[in-house]
């Protein structure tokens, strides 16, 4: 099982940064989990684009986001690594 973890030291990222503590973090919240989207969408389009012919929400349906909270500044995605069913494959029937 593949995975990609990321966590946040706070003082690192909010130093020179005048904010109040609870606003500091709704900030860092919503980065991480921006990020997990975004990450999240770059690996099914690199999925995509290495030749696989696979429906992307199949894809996206093989990977889990844990998102980041107040009290937990740290995203995880995982993909499950299960077979694809033929289903999933978008092919179509030529001559």
């Amino acid at each position: 099982m593949a995975g990609l973890d990321l966590s946040v030291d706070r003082r690192a990222i909010t130093t020179g940064v005048r904010l109040k503590p609870k606003d500091e973090i709704r900030a860092i919240v919503r980065a991480l989990n921006r990020t997990a989207s975004q990450a999240h969408t770059d690996a099914t389009r690199a999925v995509r684009a290495n030749g696989y012919n696979i429906e992307a929400s199949a894809i996206r349906r093989s990977f889990s986001i844990e998102r980041a909270t107040p009290s937990r500044l740290s995203i995880t995605l995982r993909a499950t690594g299960a077979p694809m069913a033929l289903i999933n494959y978008d092919e179509t029937q030529t001559r």
